[in-house]
């Protein structure tokens, strides 16, 4: 076999290692007998054949093999670096997302607290204020109606002295389970305005309306059974 024959057979093994090595280049293993059943059998046959006094192809073969082999190992190992850090850069914005979307529900948590009156539960005097700005200027602008309930305990002062405070926190809290429970158009809002008084706002209510929310939370309040263990 003359040297141009054996350069072409090189070449055409050369493009076949190039071409199909491409297709398992993620499987070491794999790559590695690839480049070994495709490269040194041809190679070594060239070893045996060619002339000493000409450059021998078994050597550029087994040259080129390794060349292969060594930017292989290379480009895997910064392919692997490389998706490895993608894949942390992922994991990364999740738990980026996940650390947004709890701060966002703490948030307001924490807002839904503030504008809450500790004891009772329901909106305090602060958010009531914000609350009727709001739906002031709505009214302007809509030319409607805004009723507005205020609502006081009676004497519930004597009633504190008497039995406590514990008992007068309890009876707040019944008061408001009234109120709420005849508080239940959408829009509308119950407040704490201080101590033992409280307001309704009424959203697009006339007068009939708020009166007769009234009289429901006064019979409501009324036959509300109030227990008081007396010390």
């Amino acid at each position: 076999v003359g040297f141009i024959q054996q350069i072409m057979v090189l070449l055409v093994l050369v493009g076949m290692g190039a071409s199909g090595s491409t297709s398992i280049t993620y499987l070491f293993g794999a790559f590695s007998a690839y480049l070994l059943a495709m490269f040194m059998p041809v190679s070594v046959w060239l070893l045996m054949n060619a002339s000493h006094d000409e450059l021998n192809p078994g050597f550029v073969g087994i040259f080129f093999m390794l060349t292969l082999w060594l930017v292989r190992h290379w480009s895997y190992h910064a392919v692997m670096e490389s998706m490895k850090l993608r894949f942390r850069n992922v994991e990364l914005l999740s738990q980026l997302a996940t650390s947004n979307s709890e701060l966002a529900e703490a948030n307001q948590a924490l807002l839904t607290q503030s504008n809450r009156d500790h004891l009772t539960q329901v909106a305090n005097r602060r958010y009531f204020d914000d609350f009727l700005d709001r739906e002031w200027r709505r009214a302007n602008r809509g030319q409607h109606l805004i009723g507005l309930l205020m609502i006081d305990i009676d004497f519930f002062k004597g009633y504190n002295d008497t039995y406590g405070h514990q008992a007068g926190d309890k009876c707040l809290q019944q008061v408001v389970d009234g109120i709420s429970h005849e508080v239940f158009r959408p829009g509308d809002l119950t407040a704490r305005y201080g101590g033992e008084e409280f307001v309704v706002i009424m959203v697009n209510a006339d007068a009939a309306a708020c009166m007769a929310t009234a009289k429901r939370i006064c019979a409501a309040v009324r036959e509300h059974p109030f227990e008081v263990n007396e010390m």
